[in-house]
């Protein structure tokens, strides 16, 4: 599958443990135009699930879910065995066209990488963007740019629940 060139694309690598393979999750920003470029190249976003057991790697699955370029490549985040990623998305398209910044953050569940689902979308700080799970899987944190704060999320299996902010001083 042909990804359009321009796409951000936020990786995260993790081994999966049942097939050793090697997964790349990737958030593809279709909003965003090359200079030259009308309103009619715009293509919706995805997030793809990548390969790299095979050469050349192989696009594996893609799904429609929002995704942003800014952040990359902390916009991605996959937990630690693989079972799960988290995608931000700083930035959405009204339907006037414009570019506004976004909160929203997917669960990924990558249980079967050829059949990833989003399973849960929650909402962080507007500008939701750098995202971070810690190694145990039980901790997710979104630093959002249009409030200058981090959102804390716990995690139980493939849920995030809010927990909390931590506000940063402006500009951060």
């Amino acid at each position: 599958m042909k990804i359009k060139a321009g796409i951000a694309a936020c990786l995260a690598v993790a081994a999966m443990a049942p097939a050793s393979a090697q997964i790349v999750v990737s958030a593809n920003d279709g909003k965003q135009l090359r200079p030259g470029e009308g309103p009619e190249k715009r293509t919706p976003d995805s997030i793809s699930v990548i390969d790299l057991g095979h050469y050349p790697p192989q696009v594996v699955a893609t799904l429609a879910a929002p995704a942003s370029m800014i952040g990359p490549p902390e916009a991605v985040a996959v937990a630690h065995g693989g079972g799960f990623a988290l995608v931000s998305a700083a930035q959405r398209l009204t339907g006037d066209g414009k570019i506004v910044l976004d909160d929203s953050v997917s669960v990924l569940d990558l249980a079967d990488p050829k059949n990833p689902r989003i399973v849960q979308t929650v909402h962080a700080g507007p500008g939701a963007s750098g995202v971070a799970i810690n190694r145990a899987g039980t901790l997710a944190l979104v630093a959002s740019t249009g409030d200058d704060a981090i959102s804390i999320f716990t995690v139980a299996g493939k849920t995030l629940t809010p927990a909390g902010k931590v506000q940063l001083p402006a500009k951060s």
